[in-house]
Parts: structure tokens; sequence; C-alpha cells
């Protein structure tokens, strides 16, 4: 729970009751900045606080979890219906789910220019994100325990992929059934986290700081590559989604700084040409940044 999502709260809980068909529980991590008014609701809160971090609120879900797999999901999604589907009991059940982007519409089929914009998304690869996993609790335990704690929001997501790797011994792939709905609205959890230079400044070196710490987590596995091509990119998404807007132009030097003004503009036109409707809108809203020295 972050301030831009907790007015959601009541409402998850009451869907997730709804819509969930196992034995469950909800645990609320509570990692909003100001905690002196504590949450109240109808599910178990972990107060961190104050705001520390993806990784950190995260690893302290899934220490205090008790059921036989966690599911990390933010209060501005929506649990979709979710049954015993004979899933099996491996490490690791992947899931599609759907996958919306650039409204502050809350509904299940969007729509922008006259497209509906819902999805169903299959991530039936180990990487990616973090929301279409269910992980055994204990492996999910090893793998957050192992991940150290970096103001780099995307690569929380790559690390999970090397610990996940280290520690899970089997998957299964499920398809058709997706579990929810991730809603990045325009007043989602995302918008805004980063209102200092030097909060932006903290984010490039942690992103540095993490891709060092998986080439020597991994050092068993030379083969792998760490050199992420789409590093740009991810830098692009965070500007659009995290940084606050009186922020965007010094987060834009930095990009122009660290990679040239023409990298930039390039991976910005891969993205536009994507059949993939959230990334034009992101691309489209980050253009401007770049198109003039």
């Amino acid at each position: 729970a972050y301030e831009g999502n907790v007015q959601y709260l009541d409402k998850f809980i009451a869907l997730a009751k709804e819509r969930i068909h196992i034995d469950y529980e909800i645990i609320i991590v509570d990692n909003r900045e100001d905690q002196s008014e504590p949450l109240k609701c109808d599910a178990k809160v972990i107060p961190m606080g104050t705001n520390k971090g993806t990784v950190s609120g995260r690893r302290a879900g899934v220490n205090a979890a008790t059921k036989d797999y966690v599911w990390l999901i933010d209060l501005d999604d929506e649990p979709l219906i979710i049954r015993d589907r004979g899933y099996g009991n491996a490490d690791l059940i992947i899931l599609p789910v759907y996958w919306e982007a650039g409204t502050s519409e809350r509904d299940m089929t969007p729509l922008r220019d006259g497209k509906e914009m819902c999805t169903l998304t299959a991530f039936s690869t180990l990487s990616v994100v973090v929301w279409n996993k269910w992980i055994k609790r204990e492996v999910a335990i090893k793998a957050y325990n192992d991940i150290p704690v970096f103001f780099c929001i995307y690569n929380e997501d790559s690390m999970l992929y090397y610990a996940l790797t280290k520690h899970v011994h089997s998957i299964y792939k499920a398809n058709g059934h997706p579990i929810y709905a991730h809603l990045t609205c325009d007043n989602s959890t995302t918008r805004s986290m980063m209102t200092t230079e030097a909060q932006i400044d903290k984010m490039f070196l942690g992103f540095d700081e993490a891709i060092a710490w998986q080439k020597d987590y991994m050092s068993e596995y030379p083969e792998i590559s760490y050199e992420n091509p789409y590093n740009i990119t991810f830098y692009l998404v965070t500007m659009d989604s995290y940084a606050a807007e009186e922020m965007k132009p010094y987060f834009a030097q930095k990009l122009k700084t660290l990679y040239g003004r023409e990298a930039v503009l390039h991976a910005i036109d891969v993205a536009l040409k994507d059949y993939y409707e959230a990334n034009i809108i992101w691309a489209e809203r980050v253009l401007p940044y770049f198109e003039e020295e």
C-alpha cells in the first residue's frame, strides 16, 4: 500500500473475497511515507514505518505469509476469478494476466481512442514481471532474502529472476485463465515516486549496483548474459511512470548523457512502432523531452 493506491484498499479486499475461491490470506504491507494514521482493514497489515521501497516491502510480506504459495499484487490492480485448476505442486506457477495501461478508467475494458485497451497477455516466462507468478512460500522467502535492497525499481524483476533461477527446481506454466488485471492507470501506485534529483541519481546508481550483484550472484553460470539490451527502454518507462513531472527534464538529461540522444530516440522509435499499445503510449509521452537539444 502506497499513498497513490491506498484509496483502493477496501475495494481490493472486497474483490478478493468475491473472486478468490481457494484457501488464501491477504497481507497488506503498509509502505506509505506517512503512517501516523494506521491502516484499518479486514486483513493482516504489516506497517513498515515509512516507505522503504519495493523489495523491502515485498520481503516483509513474503516472510509473514503462512499459506503454501505467495502472490504479489498491488492494490490498484484487480484479482480475477481464481479457482483450484489442478496446477500441481511446482516451486513456481506462471499464469497469464490482463494488462491495461494509459487510462484513468477503473474498468476491465477501458477504451482509448475507440480501441479496447484491456488485452490478455500470457507472460509464460520466468522473467518480465512478478505479478504473474505464484511462488512456493519457502522458495519466495529464500529468493527475496537473497535480493539486496537497491533503489532500482525495475531491477527488482530482474533480480528476482536470478534469485528464482537458483532456488526454483520445478515450474508449471498455465494458459487460458488469467489471475488478475494489471491496471497501470494515470493515478496508479507508480506515478511520481521520484520528486528530487537525488532520488533519480540514486536510481541510476542502483541500476549499476544491481547488474554487478547479478554477475556476482550467478558467477557459477558464466553463459548467462547480464547486459540487458533493453536498458534504455527500462529507463524510459521508469521516467514516464515514476518521475514527477518537474523531474522528467532532469531524468531525460541523465539518459542523454549516459547513452546519447540518438540512441534514446532510436529506443523510442522502436516502441512507437510496436504492436503493443501500452508501449506506444509511454513512448509518445517521453518523446518531447528528446526531440530538441
